[in-house]
């Protein structure tokens, strides 16, 4: 009988990013129901002295240690390399794929020149290379990247490969060629959100443990729109939307509160989890009709949960209703507390006065 065609995932994180990652769990998925073996290998949990480090977060007082035998085991970094290089001798990858944002870059560039001699098609995609692909391709380890979202691209790219087909018009896949020249394909249309899930299963169980507000959960992230109407200059969306506009396309898509139900109930069921992540942009940046939808489909669930969002979309109502289905913490974007720098450099138009207000509302909300 025939090997199935191996991918391994890569994420080259840094210890500070404890939520394992959501582009991880989609790709999965997405392999996977085309027949192919997946596994992944990541870094969070590899120390590396950095003022960034978990340890150092606990010393400072942000949060409780996690690192503990019953939670989450922290690793010696000095081992990174070489269960790297056994994961790669005894899974043999037929294709490797890169995901990592700038924050990881280093670790990402080490581990590519481990993997590099192995000679497997390898495709570093994520944040970083949609924003700066040029110059990702600048260095001597990145030779093939994908730009924008990568859930068709990396399915096309599996099937191909897996049938022995060439692979150098996919859309939005980028090669560094033999001449030094960049072969750049045009973009692959933006996806529709319903028809995409997650599978987790690739992560060690422990990596579910999250700490947050005092408490430790088993968390996992989830998103219910992808994108922002917002223009901070300091964010990543607004590029997005640029892009997408480019091609007569809308980047900002919402999810259908009942996938988002769907994919509730599958993360429930399937990992035990009793906190959820909401990595959305801003989260109540939307219809009050979707708020009030969602309030009524949370009602089943009630598991805590954390979202980020902007002071101004803040409403006493949404708070307080929300609060009762569970919303445990919410992080608020404010980003200085200089009114003209934000308003000129970081593309935040709000005023203090404004921004005071909308913290009486939230204090009330309770």
């Amino acid at each position: 009988m025939m090997n199935k065609f191996r991918v391994l995932l890569v994420n080259p994180n840094i210890p500070m990013m404890l939520v394992p990652s959501l582009a991880m769990g989609i790709f999965t998925w997405v392999l996977r129901r085309e027949g192919f073996e997946v596994e992944l290998f990541e870094t969070t949990q590899y120390a590396d002295g950095s003022v960034y480090s978990p340890i150092n977060r606990v010393k400072y007082l942000q949060y409780r240690n996690v690192f503990a035998k019953e939670n989450l085991e922290l690793l010696d970094g000095s081992n990174m390399v070489s269960d790297f290089r056994s994961k790669l001798e005894s899974f043999k990858p037929d294709l490797l794929l890169y995901s990592f944002t700038e924050d990881a870059l280093n670790r990402a560039l080490q581990l590519l020149r481990i993997s590099n001699p192995f000679n497997m098609p390898t495709v570093v995609g994520g944040i970083l290379a949609t924003a700066a692909p040029d110059w990702l391709l600048s260095f001597p380890e990145v030779s093939m990247l994908g730009v924008g979202e990568g859930e068709e691209v990396v399915r096309e790219l599996g099937l191909r490969l897996s049938r022995g087909e060439d692979i150098s018009d996919i859309k939005s896949l980028w090669f560094k060629q033999p001449d030094g020249s960049i072969k750049r394909n045009s973009a692959m249309p933006l996806i529709d959100l319903n028809l995409y899930a997650t599978d987790f299963s690739v992560f060690d169980n422990t990596r579910f443990i999250r700490p947050m507000g005092g408490k430790i959960f088993r968390s996992l992230p989830i998103e219910s729109y992808r994108g922002c109407p917002h223009r901070c200059t300091y964010c990543n969306s607004p590029m997005h939307n640029r892009i997408a506009k480019e091609s007569n396309q809308v980047y900002l898509r919402r999810k259908s509160m009942q996938w988002i139900k769907d994919e509730i109930t599958h993360l429930i069921r399937d990992h035990s989890i009793n906190h959820l992540y909401f990595t959305d942009d801003s989260f109540l940046a939307r219809p009050k009709c979707e708020i009030d939808a969602f309030i009524d489909m949370y009602k089943e669930f009630r598991l805590p949960f954390w979202f980020n969002t902007r002071p101004e979309h803040c409403t006493l109502d949404a708070l307080k209703r929300l609060k009762e289905i569970g919303l445990f913490r919410v992080s608020f974007g404010i980003e200085s507390g200089n009114e003209e720098f934000r308003r000129k450099t970081l593309g935040k138009d709000i005023s203090n006065a404004k921004l005071l207000e909308c913290f009486d509302i939230i204090n009330e909300s309770g």
